[in-house]
């Protein structure tokens, strides 16, 4: 038993989890839409805060549900971004899949901000990131957020505009790290 993430990494390339029938979420299923293969795209993580975040994720979105009141709205809207998600990733549409994962990312932190008492995860940096993230766009990079349940931003991004990307943003003062990555294969045991 472990997170949604984790289940959603067993299998490489585009996973949907797909919920159950129980509330306590224990009978959701991982389930592989894409190999890793199918669509390569690549992603830059930037490192914006070494330290712990104040609230952990599951905490937080507890929280959220449960004070929140425009929870119920944001777990309807989720359906419709889900299939758009699902038609972008078949028909390999990276604008549309970029700004589906930007606004559904939005979404959630608006979400957390509307908690009681609220939940802010990003910090200064991260919102220089994100207008800079834009900027490039607005230049032509095809780029987009994304960002988990803390202050760290997520690139998506084409594999032929990753160095350039990472040039770019690795000139903003106060980014830690910049790691960059691409769509995973599946989990497997390794010796050491």
């Amino acid at each position: 038993r472990g997170s949604g993430s984790a289940a959603r990494s067993i299998y490489g390339g585009f996973v949907e989890m797909k919920a159950g029938e129980r509330s306590d979420g224990t009978d959701a299923v991982a389930v592989q839409l894409q190999n890793a293969a199918y669509w390569p795209l690549a992603m830059l993580i930037l490192i914006t805060s070494e330290q712990e975040k104040e609230l952990g994720s599951t905490e937080g979105m507890n929280r959220t549900a449960q004070t929140s009141p425009y929870y119920p709205a944001w777990i309807a809207s989720s359906v419709s971004d889900l299939a758009a998600m699902r038609e972008a990733i078949a028909g390999k549409d990276f604008q549309r899949l970029g700004e589906i994962a930007e606004f559904s990312c939005f979404k959630m932190h608006g979400l957390a901000l509307s908690a009681d008492p609220a939940i802010l995860y990003w910090n200064d940096l991260s919102v220089t990131l994100i207008h800079e993230v834009r900027r490039l766009r607005r230049q032509g990079y095809g780029a987009y957020v994304t960002m988990d349940a803390g202050p760290q931003v997520k690139v998506i991004c084409l594999p032929e505009d990753a160095p350039k990307l990472q040039q770019q943003l690795g000139q903003i003062e106060g980014i830690q790290r910049i790691l960059p990555t691409a769509i995973g294969g599946d989990a497997r045991l390794i010796n050491d």
